[in-house]
């Protein structure tokens, strides 16, 4: 995916209130992006078991609890990662469907 079709999909995704504008905004000062397959069942293996790691109250387990919440009620069996590392050193992490036509989910907890 280069980065003009991550910008579109990111218009789509911040007006459907998938995450906030920054996001977008970040996108324009240019990312350098990488996407993979990934299977929906290995995401939720490993993010359950986080979930009981992380501490009760915090933000991260709050983020990984929605995390888990969408993998649980996703139908598909695989999602395409994508990871946008900013020019400026910020960084996005997002999972979209497998045809890579739509972002489902921002994972905010790998915001910086």
């Amino acid at each position: 995916m280069d980065k003009a079709t991550l910008e579109e999909l990111l218009v789509v995704t911040v007006r459907d209130g998938k995450c906030p504008e920054d996001v977008m905004r970040a996108a324009e000062e240019g990312w350098t992006v990488q996407t993979g397959a990934v299977a929906r069942a290995d995401l939720l293996r490993s993010y359950r078991r986080r979930l009981k790691r992380t501490r009760e109250g915090t933000a991260l387990r709050e983020q990984t609890q929605r995390l888990v919440s969408f993998l649980e009620e996703s139908s598909d069996d695989e999602l395409t990662m994508i990871g946008a590392t900013g020019d400026t050193g910020g960084y996005e992490m997002f999972l979209a469907d497998a045809q890579e036509r739509r972002i489902l989910f921002w994972m905010n907890m790998f915001s910086r």
